[in-house]
């Protein structure tokens, strides 16, 4: 029986030290991988204007009716509905504080982009294209935010509609020129266009803006996380 337990012994010894150097040449391998990376710079950070309140279904309909997108969220592993996204902290609290003057309690969450990283060849030779269309794409929705709050001061239709449709067109094109060497930001500029298409055929609302803006900057963060290490 003591050779047997002695057998199993060494083989258990034996297969941890294997598992033990196949973990140090794999970590071996990552590290000098990393070095061949080719990372750029992106900071860009989105803040989320979320209700409190655990009941979706009730915080969806308040944001509604407030003006705001309800626009449902995941962020760690917990869902909210928002009102909002905001390009910079000052007016994601301005906006929070608003709430709280009506007696509605939210929460501001930040999502960011820091850095990006090029790992295969393929995407180290894009690495300027992908960086310049996510910069493009960035400033779109800017853009649309802006709107949304010259629409909110009391802009007309009319000359909202002349902004949005430009922004349309623009989109459009977006989504034709990457088509080809960045699919998925294609993708995300022609499903923008198209919802852009749909909403100025009818009176153009902030919240309807405000769900688009919502919606595409969450997508715009996916996809930028497709580069992380």
């Amino acid at each position: 029986m003591s050779t047997v337990f002695s057998f199993f012994k060494r083989r258990i010894w034996g297969l941890t030290a294997l598992a033990a150097c196949a973990c140090f040449v794999w970590f071996c391998f990552y590290a000098f991988s990393l070095t061949r990376v080719e990372k750029r710079t992106l900071q860009t950070n989105f803040y989320y204007l979320v209700s409190s309140s655990t009941h979706l279904e009730a915080s969806t309909h308040q944001a509604v009716l407030s003006g705001g997108a309800g626009y449902l969220l995941s962020h760690g592993g917990q869902e909210y509905v928002a009102f909002a996204v905001y390009f910079n902290e000052d007016d994601g609290l301005a906006a929070q504080r608003s709430l709280t003057e009506r007696r509605t309690e939210s929460v501001l969450l930040q999502k960011s982009v820091s850095t990006l990283y090029f790992k295969t060849p393929r995407e180290k030779s894009l690495a300027d294209l992908y960086v310049s269309a996510l910069k493009t794409g960035y400033a779109c929705m800017e853009l649309l935010n802006g709107e949304i709050a010259r629409l909110e001061k009391g802009a007309t239709q009319e000359s909202s509609k002349r902004v949005l449709l430009e922004l349309e067109r623009v989109t459009a094109f977006l989504s034709q020129t990457y088509e080809r060497e960045f699919p998925s930001f294609s993708a995300i500029c022609a499903g923008v266009s198209n919802d852009l298409e749909i909403l100025l055929a009818d009176t153009v609302y902030a919240n309807d803006l405000r769900y688009l803006l919502c919606e595409w900057s969450l997508e715009y963060i996916n996809l930028c996380n497709g580069f992380a290490l």
